[in-house]
């Protein structure tokens, strides 16, 4: 994933995620870290949305921009689902703030 997103622009920075079980009502956070080689830590998860309709292949998003968290030049974003007894870390992508 990269995803280009303008720095006026006030937008769902989007992650599409595949599971084996229906994605719908666990928990799902995002991270963005400024170094790709850096794993997120306790305190920079974001509560993330879950969009469009339940299913194992679902997109989670966090508003990104001047109204929302504000984000400069390349990030690294990682997703992070909670369910039971798994809670699955993986990276995702980059987003480019432009």
């Amino acid at each position: 994933m990269t995803v280009r997103i303008p720095s006026i622009s006030t937008e769902y920075a989007r992650v599409n995620i595949t599971g084996d079980v229906t994605l719908s009502t666990q928990t799902v956070e995002l991270a963005f870290m400024s170094d790709r080689s850096t794993e997120p830590g306790s305190g920079d998860w974001h509560s993330a949305t879950w969009l469009g309709s339940s299913g194992t292949s679902r997109d989670a998003g966090v508003l990104v921009g001047p109204a929302a968290l504000v984000l400069t030049g390349t990030v690294y974003v990682w997703f992070r689902v909670t369910d039971t007894p798994e809670i699955p870390a993986r990276y995702a992508g980059t987003i480019t703030i432009t």
